[in-house]
């Protein structure tokens, strides 16, 4: 989650290159991608195996995961493509 949050403060600058709407939509799918990460690792709070753990994490977050980082891919290819 911290290099999550990390990635999406390096790149903060790149805002000036989208419009608001796009800049929105990348902010909403990088909170639903944190988002998805601490409901699954909350549901397994009594796992004690930690590389198990990271696993479960992962494979239950990827789906929401997913969705929002398409939803914003989609978002960013339709703006470049007006663009053009």
């Amino acid at each position: 989650m911290l290099a999550i949050q990390q990635e999406y403060e390096h790149n903060l600058v790149q805002q000036i290159y989208v419009s608001d709407k796009l800049w929105e939509i990348i902010c909403l799918s990088k909170d639903e991608v944190l988002f998805s990460l601490d409901a699954a690792g909350q549901a397994l709070e009594n796992e004690t195996d930690a590389s198990n753990a990271g696993t479960l994490i992962l494979n239950q977050a990827s789906q929401s995961a997913d969705k929002a980082i398409e939803t914003a891919l989609l978002a960013i290819k339709k703006e470049i493509h007006l663009l053009l």
